[in-house]
């Protein structure tokens, strides 16, 4: 039997017992670190590196995009979509280009976002007879 590293189950039992907001913080965060490790792997000249942590960056906003519920808010859902999608792009970009630049801007974006996203959960905790655990931010539907 193959023993996983020290720390993956650990990571594998707080993905399973998070509440759908907080699954939503850690995909971004997920991809924020994908894309600072594609840049230093790069930064290094180890293209395998690279091309592995921008593959997961792309696999998470793939993840992101097919969490939406377009049902719920239609408009923020497509604008949502439509950047993920731009974004998704430009890491693909970045990757065969070498340009570091594309996953800076990547990551500039996700950074808004996931700030938006935490206030958006801070809010419902802050909402009387309301928690976040088990509340879905507006337009996104978290599949487990």
């Amino acid at each position: 039997m193959k023993r996983q590293p020290k720390g993956r189950s650990y990571l594998e039992s707080d993905i399973r017992s998070a509440s759908p907001p907080r699954l939503l913080l850690m995909l971004y965060e997920g991809a924020i670190r994908f894309c600072r490790q594609g840049i230093e792997a790069q930064s290094r000249g180890d293209r395998d590196a690279k091309h592995t942590a921008f593959c997961r960056a792309q696999d998470i906003l793939m993840e992101l995009l097919g969490a939406l519920d377009k049902s719920v808010a239609p408009e923020l859902s497509g604008r949502l979509s439509a950047l993920y999608v731009y974004l998704h792009k430009r890491l693909i970009e970045g990757n065969i280009k070498e340009q570091p630049g594309a996953a800076e801007e990547v990551i500039r974006h996700l950074e808004v976002l996931l700030g938006a996203w935490r206030e958006a959960c801070l809010a419902l905790d802050d909402e009387p007879g309301r928690s976040r655990t088990g509340q879905e931010p507006v337009g996104v539907e978290v599949r487990g």
